[in-house]
């Protein structure tokens, strides 16, 4: 049986609409005719509806209220058909069209008391006492995020006239004031809203109602002052099932095809762990556990501001000595470059000559700017020792070996403090990785290239990483050789999933293993230094060589 949803208008089936609610709330609840129907607000409303078989078996709507201000309402399944989470969908709908339509919206309904633990387990809070409507016992209850939540109070005013259950009246507005405290401040998190993420039409029910189940036991595991360290194993265990769920999925096939579904789940139990920890007192380990959501997961930021809570905990963490960071971070020799064949300068410019870039980049041809950012903030500011401080109890993936694609080579999850304290004297990078979806505030001291605008003004699909790492690994100040997708038969790819790197070592090729390569008639090269910007057109193939140790950026764009 396949579960559609869609978003409409009342008018685009209004008559099955009708049947539904007819149904529900006029047959079933008693409801009055002339109160279930209102022409006024129907105009006004946005629907999410259920469809089975061609056949509407679930409904809801939203509708303006007040400035920023929707109203969830008539929330409806028919009998035959409960059970299925149709509501719970319907709802987790509503609430993301209504985001999307106003990023700081607030949210209320009228809920019955009833049917109170499914609102609550996405994240919304009753506000008010029990009334009656139509007979029937309701409360308040109000959603919005840590911004919409601020918005609100800071716009709207409390009004002593209203009735003790709407949403202005005095009480209401003191709850509202004192939960935007708690959650400005970071004193807690509104982790039920965490399965605002998880898309019941993706993953399956049980799935769900076991994340669910898991954030009201870790909720009232975070009531209690004292805690056993086998309730705090038991907890933790419902947690694990899930995340071995998500991590088989994560881990079947290539990381690109994994659907999203899969990864909101393994991000939204990575926040409820950290949370957990948080309360425990283990802020280490609750770091951990957010990097690995961010990492390998994903968080709506909008949903549980996952970044801007987590920065806040490691700023409460002392900053161990930096005389631990392996002398290998500071050496200021620079490696000599090997001349084994012959290479041309690369074209270089020595200031942003938007004409000359552009030509460039039309043309495909690789190009060096000098310079261009030297007064940049993350050139001025960044350093292993100040990453140091702002990361140390950080985690990474981190690579093992001088490039990807070296004999032995490896990656693992590590802290920020071992990677620079490399206790082994292993060959450590940072290699790229988006840094930014951890560690947000990095992002104030950042210029993207006006470039990477050239085909498409949207932010969001300009790809940003980080190259950290010592000499003699792929970054660094960096010596650079390119060769044009024109001679790739030359390049010797490797078969299978690298099929884009070449089998070649740029410095030292073995012209005997590799005939081919001595036949390329044009290699480019150049150093890029700090402040500068190298442009390499899509499909270029690159050698990358650090000559000092050094901490880089790139941006990749259409």
């Amino acid at each position: 049986m396949n579960f559609k949803y869609e978003i409409c208008k009342f008018y685009d089936c209004p008559e099955k609409i009708i049947q539904v609610r007819r149904t529900v709330f006029i047959e079933e609840q008693n409801t009055p005719e002339s109160e279930e129907w209102n022409d006024n607000e129907e105009l006004n409303s946005i629907y999410c509806i259920c469809i089975i078989d061609e056949k509407i078996v679930g409904c809801g709507r939203i509708r303006s209220y007040a400035q920023d201000i929707y109203k969830m309402e008539r929330i409806a399944v028919l009998k035959n058909f409960r059970g299925r989470h149709i509501g719970r969908e319907i709802v987790r709908r509503l609430v993301r069209h209504s985001s999307r339509l106003n990023e700081e919206c607030s949210i209320i309904a009228y809920a019955q008391v009833a049917a109170l633990s499914l609102y609550q387990k996405l994240g919304f809070i009753v506000v008010s006492n029990s009334f009656l409507d139509v007979d029937i016992e309701h409360k308040t209850i109000y959603y919005s995020t840590r911004d919409g939540l601020k918005h609100f109070v800071n716009n709207h005013e409390e009004q002593s006239s209203c009735k003790y259950y709407e949403i202005f009246h005095p009480s209401c507005m003191k709850q509202l004031r004192e939960m935007n405290e708690r959650l400005q401040c970071y004193r807690t998190l509104n982790i039920h809203a965490l399965s605002l993420m998880l898309d019941a039409t993706d993953l399956p029910n049980i799935i769900c109602s076991r994340f669910s189940n898991f954030v009201i036991i870790a909720l009232q595991a975070h009531g209690r002052e004292n805690i056993e360290n086998n309730e705090m194993e038991d907890i933790m265990s419902l947690g694990n099932e899930l995340l071995f769920l998500a991590d088989e999925e994560l881990n079947t096939g290539h990381y690109r095809n994994v659907k999203d579904c899969w990864r909101y789940l393994y991000g939204a139990v990575q926040c409820v762990r950290c949370f957990l920890f948080v309360k425990w007192k283990e802020i280490q380990r609750a770091l951990k556990c957010a990097d690995y959501g961010l990492c390998m997961g994903l968080v709506d930021e909008s949903i549980l501001p996952l970044r801007k809570f987590t920065n806040a905990l490691h700023s409460s963490l002392p900053v161990p000595d930096s005389g631990i960071i392996n002398p290998q971070y500071f050496e200021k020799c620079e490696l000599s470059i090997a001349k084994v064949y012959p290479t041309i300068p690369l074209k270089e410019i020595t200031n942003e000559c938007e004409e000359t870039i552009i030509k460039y980049c039309h043309h495909e041809k690789p190009l060096i700017i000098r310079n261009i950012y030297n007064k940049m903030e993350a050139v001025q500011k960044w350093n292993f020792t100040y990453f140091f401080e702002k990361m140390h109890a950080r985690t990474f993936p981190v690579e093992i070996g001088s490039s990807y694609s070296a004999e032995g080579s490896s990656q693992k999850m590590m802290s920020f403090k071992d990677f620079l304290v490399n206790r082994n004297n292993e060959t450590l990078y940072l290699g790229q990785h988006n840094i930014f979806k951890q560690i947000e505030f990095l992002l104030d001291d950042i210029i993207i290239p006006n470039i990477c605008f050239y085909n498409d003004i949207n932010i969001e699909n300009v790809e940003r990483n980080t190259w950290i790492g010592p000499a003699n690994t792929i970054f660094g100040k960096k010596l650079i050789r390119l060769c044009a997708p024109k001679w790739g038969r030359n390049m010797y790819p490797i078969d299978g999933i690298l099929s884009n790197t070449s089998q070649i070592d740029g410095e030292f090729p073995d012209f005997e293993k590799f005939p081919k390569f001595g036949k390329v008639e044009e290699i480019f090269e150049t150093v890029v230094g700090p402040g500068d910007a190298l442009f390499i057109p899509r499909g270029w193939w690159h050698m990358v060589k650090s000559l000092t140790p050094s901490i880089s950026l790139s941006h990749w764009f259409d």
